[in-house]
């Protein structure tokens, strides 16, 4: 017997947000904030006794309806009695409804779980690394024996890790840009754009900076997603400083920040390059810190 389901064009409520966990990326706040100037569809699906089952959010572009909407975690959320092949079907024909276009959306395991995609077709293919986080410490995550002993002769000289204050935000990221900038990075949320996150959401727009004798010589910048998940958007060091890997001072910051506040996972990011390529050179670092590589897929139907 088919469940009966209704969906609707809209945004669950706050009390629903907060009871069900909802992930930074899906609060109607966030997204308000982040799609200003674009037009969105929020679905929402409940059953006949109008509890909550899924939700995702679509961006209409010219050739499909596109999920996630500027931001790396807006896959769907669903609970109790609903599977994804239902919610698929019924977005879908919701969607058509409004625009007969196809369907494209990315799934990341990581945050959605599971699932299989016979029914769909994979158009893209991206390589994720993360980290899980566990009693071990960061250096025991390490595997090479040279990258230990190089994170200890570093923890012996007068570097200083500290989470950035919101008085230094604006210039601490400022200058993160323009390593970015420097070192050829493309992908970058602009500094008014990132004020305004930290400024509505501080609690899940943290950074660390990496100070050497009263000089700024790194930073890295993270989003607490959920309760459980964090993500680096953004970790770089002075480019005078390449050769010396302070960036593992960053990593095992952010790794024991992880660990004493419950987080279970930190997610780095894809290790892509501008062409869709894998980064070789990314993806190989990442392995040597200790992280995971998990396939990322986007799905067309």
């Amino acid at each position: 017997m088919r469940q009966n389901y209704q969906i609707s064009e809209q945004f669950p409520s706050p009390q629903e947000e907060e009871a069900l966990g909802f992930p930074v990326f899906l609060l109607q706040d966030y997204v308000n904030l982040f799609n200003s100037e674009k037009s969105i569809c929020p679905l929402i699906i409940r059953d006949t006794n109008n509890q909550l089952l899924a939700f995702w959010i679509f961006q209409e572009e010219n050739d499909c309806w596109f999920s996630p909407v500027s931001a790396p975690f807006s896959c769907p959320k669903y609970f109790g009695d609903i599977n994804f092949k239902n919610l698929l079907q019924e977005s879908k024909s919701f969607l058509r409804a409004k625009s007969n276009k196809p369907i494209r959306f990315v799934w990341n395991s990581l945050f959605s779980g599971q699932e299989q995609f016979q029914f769909s077709k994979i158009v893209k293919v991206e390589i994720n690394h993360f980290m899980r986080i566990d009693k071990d410490r960061f250096a025991e995550k390490l595997p090479q024996k040279r990258r230990k002993q190089k994170l200890r002769a570093l923890k012996r000289r007068d570097f200083v890790v500290e989470q950035i204050g919101i008085k230094q935000w604006e210039k601490i990221y400022q200058q993160n840009l323009e390593w970015r900038i420097e070192k050829g990075h493309e992908n970058y949320i602009p500094l008014g754009r990132i004020i305004q996150f930290k400024s509505a959401f501080p609690n899940n727009y943290l950074g660390f900076q990496l100070i050497f004798k009263n000089q700024l010589i790194g930073n890295a910048f993270v989003v607490r997603v959920s309760a459980e998940y964090l993500y680096l958007y953004s970790l770089i060091t002075n480019p005078a400083f390449d050769n010396q890997e302070l960036s593992l001072l960053l990593y095992e910051s952010i790794y024991e920040y992880a660990k004493s506040n419950k987080i279970k996972l930190l997610d780095l990011g894809t290790s892509m390059d501008s062409n869709g390529n894998i980064h070789k050179n990314i993806a190989r670092f990442k392995k040597e810190i200790g992280a995971s590589a998990i396939r990322k897929y986007t799905f067309e139907c």
